[in-house]
């Protein structure tokens, strides 16, 4: 910058002399030529610039403890280390983050990254030893079309089915509890999946797409007898629903568990449902089995049975088939979409025959 001085000059009325009255100062900036280079104002730009172009942050610390500690993390796929995991950098961005210890049972984590601190605090549970499984004879697969599914043989027993009077959190539906002896049978060690479906079928009608691993969904009572149906004549095999006595029963691991939900006491061991599902079914065989190797019967998607829903007689029970009208079809198992509570292996729901919702799919028996 350089200063210029004008200087303003009066003339007095009458005289030949001017009196200087006043001088004023103007700042006027003078850019330097070209190839001059002006040290401060060439800093000053460059300091804007670098402020204009500072990178936004892309990535998050990571924080993982498990009960007990020392699981192996694994994310996306790569170990990052054993639990306690103290500030590991992780990118922003939808991650599957594993957690791994000998004797417990795996643990699959999907969660949305995005900046700052995440801290995931996992309870790990251990895994069922052979000897802890209950009366199951053995299993059997099946192959359709290149699409395999296995049916657990379980052995006929009695055990006490639905709610005692005792327990506030049952509904009236549920209860009396009553005596139940059922013969042996066979039901499927999975729901139903979107792969095994198109293979019958040749379509999938889930809403829910992308994954075949996941149940088939969005399917009504009617349209799963066609699929069992169909299924029965390329197989040559005699699958059908399972009652809801058997279904409670497989759901219950036998006549010894004490267990709210089918495997655990805990219901995100075993369940997707909407405190964790992230509002959508997941892959089968993502969780715990309970104690007869049956995967999802807690959570994932409603199970159709063959019942019409109906009230329990308090009578005993011997292989019940529930009544022989009615107008809604039995639905256990709750779901993605469901509470804790619907999770319960005691839970009872119906819908109509016809009628199939995104959070409905089935299990086949044999």
């Amino acid at each position: 910058c350089i200063a210029v001085v004008l200087a303003v000059v009066l003339w007095p009325k009458g005289g030949d002399t001017p009196v200087k009255e006043e001088v004023v100062t103007q700042q006027t900036e003078i850019l330097p030529p070209a190839g001059r280079q002006n040290n401060t104002g060439q800093q000053q730009y460059e300091l804007s610039q670098q402020q204009q172009t500072l990178p936004v942050k892309s990535t998050a610390e990571l924080y993982v403890n498990t009960t007990p500690s020392g699981a192996v993390v694994y994310v996306d796929g790569k170990s990052i280390g054993h639990t306690p995991i103290d500030g590991v950098e992780i990118a922003n961005g939808k991650h599957t983050i594993k957690l791994l210890k000998d004797g417990y049972c795996e643990k699959t984590i999907v969660r949305t990254i995005e900046n700052g601190i995440v801290k995931i605090s996992e309870p790990l549970f251990e895994s069922k030893k052979t000897s802890d499984i209950g009366s199951v004879n053995k299993s059997q697969s099946y192959t359709v079309k290149g699409v395999s599914f296995t049916m657990v043989t379980i052995a006929g027993g009695t055990f006490t089915m639905g709610s005692l009077n005792s327990d506030v959190n049952a509904y009236d539906d549920e209860k009396p509890a009553r005596q139940v002896k059922l013969g042996s049978y066979s039901i499927g060690e999975t729901e139903v999946t979107q792969a095994l479906w198109q293979a019958v079928m040749g379509s999938n009608p889930s809403y829910f797409i992308g994954d075949l691993r996941r149940p088939v969904e969005n399917v009504s009572w009617d349209d799963c007898k066609a699929f069992i149906h169909k299924l029965n004549t390329l197989t040559g095999a005699k699958f059908r629903f399972p009652t809801e006595a058997e279904w409670e029963y497989a759901a219950r691991g036998g006549n010894s568990s004490i267990h709210k939900f089918s495997g655990s006491k805990e219901v995100t061991s075993v369940a997707w449902y909407a405190s964790n599902s992230q509002k959508h079914p997941h892959a089968v065989k993502s969780k715990s089995p309970n104690r007869f190797g049956l995967y999802d019967m807690s959570g994932n998607v409603w199970e159709w049975c063959s019942d019409w829903k109906g009230a329990y007689s308090p009578s005993v029970q011997t292989n019940p088939k529930g009544p022989a009208l009615g107008t809604d079809r039995v639905l256990r198992g709750g779901a993605w979409n469901s509470s804790e509570g619907a999770c319960r292996v005691t839970h009872r729901y119906g819908n109509s025959p016809g009628y199939g919702l995104n959070s409905v799919g089935l299990r086949l028996a044999l």
